[in-house]
């Protein structure tokens, strides 16, 4: 069996890509802190959650990259926003408000039930960087919901 990488994974990935394979005179990419889908469910203990639905996505007005785990901070998939698209959009693909305004998961498809969401900002002038940072984690972490291809934005 696979085992899953999880959000500690993919930040220490986020820095050996900014390390290894960008010209240290780049501004730095800015990765937030978690974002909780489903703030009525206390998280474990050890999780600490910078920011809750329905407030504003991190970074939504900019390009990058965007990770969803599970409650137990599996990674489940990265997508990107780049060129014309922004970090909100995309992920308003993925959630939505449901009834009472609490958030409803639009694909069924997912692997397991997401609950988190972080972003990595790439520099404003940047956004085809956003891209290149996806397809690295991707081979990287391989998360689950993007080898199986099923879940589309």
């Amino acid at each position: 069996m696979k085992t899953m990488k999880t959000l500690h994974d993919l930040k220490a990935k986020v820095v050996e890509y900014q390390r290894d394979y960008r010209a240290p005179a780049l501004p730095l990419l800015e990765t937030s802190g978690l974002y909780d889908l489903f703030p009525d469910v206390q998280p474990h203990a050890d999780i600490q959650v910078e920011n809750v639905w329905p407030k504003a996505w991190p970074h939504c007005t900019r390009q990058g990259i965007y990770a969803i785990c599970d409650d137990e901070l599996y990674l489940l998939y990265v997508g990107k926003a780049s060129m014309t698209n922004t970090i909100g959009c995309r992920l308003s693909n993925y959630f939505a408000y449901g009834e009472g305004k609490k958030c409803r998961v639009i694909h069924d498809s997912w692997s397991r039930k997401p609950r988190f969401v972080v972003t990595v900002a790439v520099p404003q002038r940047l956004s085809f960087e956003a891209p290149a940072l996806e397809e690295f984690l991707i081979g990287e972490l391989k998360p689950p919901d993007n080898a199986m291809g099923i879940i589309r934005g």
